[in-house]
């Protein structure tokens, strides 16, 4: 395996090796804020679901009271108890009782027209119906957390709400609350400004910088392999500089060291094809001479 990355790796230009490395770490620096963010909006939704149950528990351990009132009078008292109950700063917050054998409403403090009438067909995530849910917890006995899409008041844009169902007793009637589930959307946008895109918006910027510094490395790599090769067609011991100071700069000076280094031995060589070749240009003098 490690075998394998390395030749991967050596087959790679310096340029590009680097931008790999780049590109590994800013994913690492831009998947980190997207994790936490993620991670904090699940706990903003498991808040919003806890504190949900409690404000359904804690009414309806205040409607305890009214079980043993009388049957003419306990509906009034549930009214009395359920209908000024709030919460959230715009009211929005509210709870009402449903019957657990019908679904039917019983207590509505948002429309009490509405009340001993049937529930309207609300279909949940979860499967099923907001009736069939009501009925379902209160042969159980037991609360669920259930959810569906529903538009918020005051907006035609549809949000998912979570809605707690508590049976008052088993087989009895159920008391709900619901609450729209959009905060912890609205908080991870936020965070989506403030932490996630500054750290794009400066890795994107670390991205470009690195492009820049490689397209200058490539262009180094270029100019002294066209200049080593420029050398092969050239008289070697003849000095060529080759300007740079950066991390590949001992390429040149390794060039010049080598271009000395042949120089010397080809020097002798290089006086000797002179010598030779005057001695030739002589030789063939003389000979035409004589021949005249």
């Amino acid at each position: 395996m490690l075998t394998s990355i390395s030749h991967i790796l050596n087959q790679l230009k310096i340029s590009h090796f680097i931008l790999l490395i780049a590109f590994l770490v800013i994913f690492t620096m831009t998947i980190g804020p997207l994790l936490s963010t993620t991670n904090m909006r699940s706990e903003v939704l498991e808040a919003e679901h806890q504190t949900l149950a409690s404000h359904v528990s804690t009414l309806a351990k205040a409607l305890e009271t009214t079980q043993k009132q009388e049957q003419s009078q306990q509906l009034q008292s549930l009214k009395d108890i359920i209908y000024p109950t709030r919460w959230n700063n715009d009211d929005s917050g509210y709870a009402f009782l449903a019957d657990g054998a019908t679904g039917r409403y019983i207590v509505y403090p948002p429309t009490p027209a509405k009340e001993g009438k049937k529930m309207v067909n609300i279909k949940l995530i979860e499967g099923g119906t907001l009736e069939q849910a009501i009925i379902r917890s209160s042969r159980r006995g037991s609360a669920e957390m259930i959810h569906y899409p529903h538009s918020q008041p005051g907006s035609d844009k549809i949000h998912l709400k979570a809605a707690y169902l508590y049976p008052l007793r088993q087989g009895g009637d159920v008391l709900i609350a619901g609450t729209y589930l959009n905060k912890s959307d609205l908080l991870q946008l936020k965070l989506y400004k403030k932490i996630v895109l500054p750290v794009i918006a400066s890795t994107i910027f670390v991205q470009f910088f690195i492009f820049i510094f490689s397209r200058y490395i490539n262009y180094r790599e270029n100019y002294f392999s066209t200049t080593m090769r420029g050398r092969t067609k050239d008289d070697l011991y003849e000095m060529d500089y080759l300007a740079g100071r950066n991390e590949t700069a001992f390429l040149a000076d390794a060039l010049n060291i080598t271009q000395v280094s042949l120089s010397r031995v080809l020097k002798p060589q290089h006086d000797d094809d002179i010598n030779i070749s005057k001695d030739s240009l002589q030789f063939n003098s003389k000979h035409n001479h004589k021949k005249h």
